[in-house]
């Protein structure tokens, strides 16, 4: 006999275990009945482990004991008793869950001894009550806690522990609510206080709750087991009331409480103390926005009064209209003289070319392919393996096409370069628009001798080799500086590529940023030493003062802030050569006074100071400076600072520059002469001829700079690493769907993430940010953040931000994101007109395999594209080659969702890039989203429409011609199961209120606080259509949103009123009857129409049984309008000759009734269907379950050449299908059959016999269940 609990706490054990005493005869008496099974079980809190030695004793036969706790010092406890395993961590975590359960499945009796605090008790229930078995028993101790504050409880808290288990008695009690809802609907606002989901069939295994003090015991079985039952009546005599006995046996009676105004469809009691205070908040909001109005209309009259004594001052009318005229003449003029020019710059250069072609011989000769292979191979611009893994599959379609493409670089020659493809990633030179050979050879023969510079810096040391630099600088004392000046933000610091270890870095700089950093990368940062009147003064004295600036060191090399040294080219120069002093040479001028008539005609310095220079040079002139002595291009330069003739120079150079002119250049070569210097030996070639060993970056631009001057704090990550950052733009007029939006995140989020939101704001108001805050602070794991754009739009007014209509200025915060965001490797960018259905961390995860950004295809546009439309009176073809430089139209994305690696070397001068093509664009048709694919044309991970599923093409059918076929089923597949939906253009669910898609948006609209306010927006109309009720009412399956494409083939006519029957069945739902006959059918079509208004019959030859009228219908109807497909055809009873089906003996009617009854058997049936396929999106058809078979049996692959019909249709995967071809699946797959060419020729089997192999008909049927398999869903049966 086993011992009593009682017995063996009393009897002593080792390690200490607390229990109170009440506990002690409730344990006894629920878990007796366990102690001779085989048990498993787990506790939640475990302290010093003693419970876990008691419940080994207690349990003699059980198979595993598991304990957790949070308490790392639990990790050191030990038990002699193999069966006691220990695991250290939350509970509440899915991670340790994950181990648990690779400990044990399953448990039979669960007992959460925890932290007592309702979140944690309540996430606990939902993460292992779904694992314990049928029969178990889930236990919860020290409840007395609900009732305390600082453990989230209280007696009126409606999200307590305790109110949770008082919720789950209604689970009990299941049968009874009234209401056809979901399992989880009365836990909803636990779900989401709390953020958990809860299993819905475990829910409804719950028979018994079961409460003592600070204890609840919910007992766990199967589905029924808790049923009322039918009555019992017992006895004779029934003076009282004589009809009770006619109730025995009798079933408990279904109610409908639907409309009970405190049923299941009601609000739930614990969202009424939430109810209150936002009432009570909206009162007095009203009450503040009274007073506000109040002022308002005083400040009104004021200055109505202060204008009636400005128009008693105007002499006459006459004075009026007078000033109103010169007004109008000013703006005219004004506008006049920003207008752009008579001849475009483009359309000059199609001049030119067209003249060149009337006059061959102002044609550049094209280099012949071979002239090219070589330059560009030894340029050190390509990149053979990056340029292949980016564009493999159109170099194999090329060389198909072009024999002369033999490699990647024949490609690029041939017709990359012509697509706008890089030759490598570290190509950063801006091609001309009119470039008429590749970039690269043209940078080899042309640029390279010319004053060119870098768009952006692309080289970068590796951060281990900035590690290493200070290891080694910390063993050595320099003798060497190389030192920099950044003044303003005209320049950004630049990492050296080639680190020289045996010298220091110094960076003079005024920037703040940088000074709070004092170390970056390998640079010491350090404050001006002398701030002059200008900021290039500035920067010239401290360029030309190294003897004062670094005393303790014997040289330095000064390198301006838009040179990146790429190899050690200058350091072997400077030891090699010995001499006191190097610098480059001009890049174009040998001349001091070709260098002053530059300035001049530049504008960079006035007449009076090129009239003092002009005296100097012929000054030195008359002493003996030559003509063309050599000029010195200023940029870097190595000095042995303490030389007494480099230090004389430096202030007889300074002085020139203070007195006579700022520009460097124009007067110092004259000075190296003067002191003797040779030009040859004190120089080097001009830094960008040696491209491979200097980098000259373009310097910022005024936008640059001016936009640097107005962010005056970057935004640094809030979590650590690993956190999901995400970037919102909105204004007032979009904080309610942002609140949707947020709401969305939220629901979909993972506890085990953390997610930074950061929300780029213009207008917002301070009482909505708040408000958005409040409703999201409780989540620990999300941080939501606002940053005020208007100083940065304000800023830039003079840039045409092209918006139109409905779309706001805010679209373009994407171009800014790396200029206010820093310390963020990777962002996804979202519009606010979105809503998530999957965790937005599952998209942040993706690889964008070295890409700069992530995008998903723009259906809608490529269609446009391809279909030879025009939008806002655009060829929109020619305008994405011509205009964009987007060749590959099919490449063309959707901008509203983003993935971007702001580490990416394409997105480092993001916003610089962005500007260009601003300016380069004339009013690109889609704003910002234009802008973004000129941009990062071929640097794009295109990522499945699943992640950004426009709303508005309700029916994309039509888009199978004209966009390619992968990316029309991708699309297909992302409508049926979207990850996250896009409610692009002006049309929103809160005017398209009878849009699909709409339903999702509501659903978590009415879970907001913004929902009165979303809902006021509508119509009594909208208010009151499918998607906005059902989701009030918290339905997931809403019957007037689905549509259902209906075929029943009547090849027996008097099977009518059967098939009649069965598509009753589907009342609750709108569809489109199709009933098709053979020729000569005598139905009676005006009845039929009577009782299915609206079907459709189609007349067909006698061919191909169902099979060829099915194929038909498909292609007659637009697919995309229907969700399902519902086919059923009559059958002829089946004879004893014809034998089984597959080993299946159906004699009879028998295999007609189960095929059409498993589908549409009775009402419930049918909304029992489509409610399964609602809710599970990874079936795709279902079918009597007798009768799913498998192509691989019987050699049915062979046999139907099934291989060959699968490539005919396009798919490659699939081998289930419903045999009898009676099913209800999803309409999208059977896109694939408008490939089928319905020729009466293929259905040309004499029989339809199931064994027969010859019909056509046979192979389609197999085809209906392999175009489901292969868009990755399952064929299930019923």
């Amino acid at each position: 006999m086993e011992k009593g609990l009682m017995e063996i706490v009393e009897s002593g054990h080792e390690k200490v275990s607390d229990k109170w005493a009440s506990y002690l005869p409730f344990y006894q008496k629920h878990l007796s009945p366990f102690q001779a099974s085989p048990v498993r079980l787990l506790e939640i809190g475990i302290q010093n482990g003693g419970s876990l030695e008691v419940w080994s004793q207690f349990f003699p036969k059980a198979e595993i004991i598991v304990g957790c706790d949070i308490n790392p010092k639990c990790g050191s406890l030990t038990y002699d008793d193999p069966r006691v395993r220990v695991f250290v961590g939350d509970a509440g975590t899915k991670i340790v869950k994950a181990k648990i359960s690779k400990a044990s499945e399953y448990f039979d009796i669960i007992i959460d001894d925890g932290s007592h605090k309702s979140e944690d008790i309540v996430k606990a229930f939902s993460l292992y009550f779904p694992m314990l078995k049928p029969g178990g028993v889930y236990i919860a101790e020290d409840l007395h806690a609900s009732y305390f504050e600082d453990y989230q409880g209280g007696t009126e808290a409606p999200y307590s522990s305790l109110n949770f288990f008082k919720r789950l008695t209604d689970y009990v009690n299941r049968e009874h609510w009234g209401a056809d809802v979901p399992e989880n609907t009365l836990l909803s606002y636990f779900s989401k206080h709390w953020a958990v989901d809860f299993d819905s069939n475990s829910l409804d295994c719950i028979t018994e709750v079961i409460f003592s003090n600070s204890l609840v015991l919910v007992r766990k079985g199967h589905p029924g087991d808790n049923a009322l039952g039918h009555r019992v009546v017992s006895g004779t005599s029934a003076l009282v009331d004589e009809s009770i006995k006619n109730l025995d046996l009798s079933e408990p009676l279904k109610r409908n409480e639907s409309r009970n105004p405190t049923g299941p469809l009601s609000m739930r009691l614990e969202a009424y103390p939430g109810e209150a205070r936002r009432l009570s908040a909206a009162l007095k909001a009203t009450a503040d926005e009274l007073e506000e109005k109040k002022s308002e209309l005083a400040a009104a009259v004021e200055k109505a009064i202060a204008v009636r004594v400005q128009i008693e001052e105007i002499a006459t009318p006459r004075e009026l209209l007078k000033n109103l005229f010169t007004t109008l003449q000013y703006k005219i003029l004004h506008g006049l003289s920003k207008s752009r020019p008579i001849v475009s710059k483009r359309a000059a250069a199609r001049f030119a070319r067209s003249a060149a072609k009337r006059d061959p011989s102002r044609l550049e000769l094209t280099p012949t392919l071979s002239d090219q292979l070589l330059p560009i191979m030894e340029s050190g611009f390509w990149d053979e393996r990056w340029y292949r893994d980016r564009h493999w599959s159109e170099i194999e379609t090329a060389a198909k096409r072009d024999k002369r493409i033999l490699s990647p670089l024949n490609h690029y020659i041939i017709e990359g370069w012509k697509n706008g493809y890089e030759p490598s990633d570290y190509f950063p030179i801006k091609r001309p628009a009119d470039l008429e050979k590749n970039p690269v050879t043209h940078f080899m023969d042309t640029v390279r001798h010319n004053g060119y510079q870098f768009e952006e810096n692309v080289w970068n040391p590796k951060p281990q080799d900035i590690s290493d630099y200070w290891l080694y600088r910390e063993s050595r004392e320099a003798k060497r500086v190389i030192y920099t000046c950044i003044v303003g933000h005209y320049d950004d610091l630049i990492q050296p590529k080639y680190i020289d270890r045996s010298s220091d870095y110094v960076c003079f700089t005024d920037r703040q940023d940088l000074l709070e950093s004092k170390e970056v990368g390998v640079w010491k940062i350090r404050q001006l030493e002398k701030t002059l009147e200008n900021a290039t003064l500035t920067n010239r004295w401290h360029k030309m003062h190294p003897s004062e600036l670094f005393a303790d060191y014997e040289e330095s090399l000064y390198v301006d802030g838009n040179i990146n040294v790429l190899t050690p080219y200058i350091f072997e120069a400077i030891e090699k050569r010995g001499a006191e002093m190097l610098l480059p040479q001009h890049f174009s001028r040998s001349c001091i006074s070709e260098e002053l008539d530059e300035i001049v005609r530049t504008g960079r310095i006035d007449e009076k100071q090129a009239r003092l220079v002009d005296n100097i040079i012929q000054k030195a002139r008359s002493d003996g400076f030559p003509t063309n002595w050599g000029l010195t291009e200023n940029n870097v330069i190595f000095r042995k600072h303490h030389d007494a003739r480099i230090k004389l120079l430096m202030q007889e150079w300074w002085t020139l520059i203070e007195t006579v002119a700022p520009r460097d250049q124009a007067h110092f070569c004259f000075l190296l002469w003067k002191h003797g210097f040779s030009f040859p030996s004190i120089t080097f070639p001009n830094c960008r001829s040696l491209y491979k060993d200097f980098a000259v970056v373009r310097h910022n631009t005024p936008e640059e700079i001016q936009l640097r001057k107005v962010i005056e704090k970057r935004i640094e990550p809030i979590f650590d690493d690993g956190a999901v950052a995400i970037v919102l733009s909105c204004n007032e007029a979009f904080v309610n769907f942002l609140d949707v939006l947020l709401a969305s995140v939220v629901a979909n989020s993972s506890k085990e993430r953390n997610y930074d939101i950061i929300i780029l704001t213009r207008d917002v108001t301070d009482t909505s940010k708040q408000r958005i805050q409040d409703n999201y602070s409780s989540n620990e794991n999300i941080s939501i953040r606002f940053y005020d754009m208007t100083p940065v739009l304000a800023a830039l007014t003079n840039m045409d931000l092209h918006i139109e209509g409905y779309v706001p200025v805010e679209t373009y915060n994407k171009i800014f994101l790396n200029d206010i965001l820093r310390g963020y490797e990777k962002v996804a960018y979202i519009d606010t007109d979105i809503i998530l259905n999957r965790d937005i961390a599952d998209l942040y995860d993706i690889d964008l395999c070295g890409r700069a950004i992530g995008a998903s295809p723009n259906v809608a546009n490529i269609h446009a594209a391809n279909a030879g439309k025009k939008i806002k009176s655009r060829d929109f073809y020619a305008y994405l080659q011509k205009d964009l430089g987007i060749w590959n139209v099919d490449r063309y994305f959707q901008a509203g969702i983003l993935l971007v690696d702001l580490s990416h070397r394409n997105t480092q001068k993001l916003f610089r890039k962005c500007v260009d093509k601003i300016k380069e664009i004339n009013q690109p048709v889609f704003f910002d989203q234009c802008i973004f694919n000129s941009v990062f044309y071929g640097d794009v991970y295109y990522l499945s429409t699943e992640w950004n599923t426009v709303w508005y093409l309700q029916n994309y059918s039509h888009l199978r011609s004209t966009v390619p076929e992968d990316l029309f089923f991708d699309y297909a597949r992302a409508f049926n199961k979207p990850s996250i939906i896009h409610f692009a253009s002006g049309d929103k669910p809160t005017n398209k209120t009878d849009w699909r898609l709409g339903e999702y948006f509501w659903k978590y609209a009415v879970q907001t606080k913004s929902k009165d306010a979303l809902l006021s927006s509508l119509s009594d109309d909208q208010r009151q259509s499918p998607q906005v009720v059902g989701a009030i009412s918290g339905l997931t399956v809403i019957p007037e949103m689905i549509r259902i494409l209906v075929h029943v083939h009547l090849y027996y006519e008097d099977q009518l009123p059967f098939m009649m029957e069965a598509i009753s069945s589907f009342h609750d739902f709108p569809r489109d009857v199709y009933f098709t006959t053979h020729k000569g059918s005598k139905i009676d079509k005006a009845a039929v129409l009577a009782a299915e208004p609206g079907c459709k019959f189609i007349e067909l030859p006698n061919l191909g049984y169902d099979i060829f009228p099915f194929i038909e219908v498909l292609r007659r109807v637009n697919l995309s309008q229907y969700d399902y497909i519902l086919k059923l055809h009559t059958k002829a009873p089946r004879t004893t000759e014809q034998g089984d089906v597959y080993g299946i003996d159906v004699p009879g009617y028998t295999w007609r009734d189960e095929l059409v009854g498993a589908l549409a058997g009775s009402p419930k049936i049918a909304s029992a269907n489509i409610e399964r396929l609602q809710k599970d999106k990874t079936i795709g058809a279902l079918g009597c379950e007798d009768f799913i078979f498998n192509t691989h049996d019987n050699n049915e692959e062979n046999n139907y050449k099934l291989k060959e019909w699968r490539s005919y249709i396009g798919v490659q995967s699939g081998n289930r299908y419903i045999g009898g071809t009676m099913f209800l699946a999803r309409a999208f797959p059977f896109e694939h059959f408008k490939k089928l060419h319905n020729k009466p020729e293929l259905f040309k089997g004499d029989s339809m016999s199931t064994k027969s192999h010859n019909d056509f008909a046979h192979v389609v049927e197999r085809l209906c269940g392999i175009v489901i398999e292969n868009e990755g869903m399952t064929v299930q049966g019923c």
